[in-house]
């Protein structure tokens, strides 16, 4: 089955690059797992799921074990039915300088939240996953803000390329939805548009 790309990609990535944590939650079947799973595809991340009775077990009785076996960086599922691993992964956390060394997904239980804000404050994202909504299934993106930082400079220092089709364009402007007027001048080459220059009226 083929992947939808899901809208709150380019935020997750974003705080991963800031936070050495970042919990993903939501209602069980939204994609939490297989988002973070695809964002790992090039990655060399190890995979873990509470729902594994042994790795669960391992988890409660020795944390310290626990990530031995299972190296950061790391994907954590069901990170809610081990607790336990919370004040193993502050230390962790303390240790190092990497960003982005724990990817959780976890349910938005009161006491797992409570818990999380109490041991991991200042060291972890949380972002909110919901079901997928029309324009994901469609494959429409309108770029913000947020994207143009991430994929170009808005000086034109870096050329950004987009999949074509999935913004409108007209002549050689392509059109962008944000909440400031932009102007942007591109080209396309197989399939792409490839953005030259960006300017943003502040």
């Amino acid at each position: 089955m083929k992947y939808m790309e899901r809208a709150l990609e380019r935020k997750f990535l974003r705080m991963s690059s800031f936070f050495k944590a970042v919990l993903v939650t939501g209602a069980r079947q939204v994609g939490k797992t297989t988002m973070l799973k695809h964002l790992a595809a090039e990655q060399s991340r190890t995979y873990v799921s509470m729902d594994n009775a042994m790795a669960r077990e391992l988890a409660k009785s020795d944390s310290v074990l626990f990530f031995q076996i299972y190296k950061p960086p790391i994907i954590i599922d069901e990170i809610q039915k081990a607790p336990e691993l919370f004040e193993q992964i502050k230390v962790i956390c303390d240790g190092s300088e990497e960003r982005g060394l724990f990817w959780l997904t976890g349910s938005q239980q009161y006491k797992m939240m409570k818990n999380i804000r109490e041991t991991l404050a200042g060291r972890i994202g949380i972002l909110e996953l919901y079901s997928l909504s029309k324009n994901e299934v469609e494959g429409l993106y309108f770029p913000n803000e947020m994207d143009l930082l991430k994929y170009s400079s808005i000086f034109g220092v870096e050329a950004c390329r987009m999949r074509f089709g999935q913004m409108q364009s007209k002549g050689r402007n392509i059109l962008i939805r944000t909440s400031k007027p932009i102007s942007c001048g591109m080209s396309r080459k197989k399939g792409e548009l490839q953005i030259r220059s960006v300017s943003i009226n502040l």
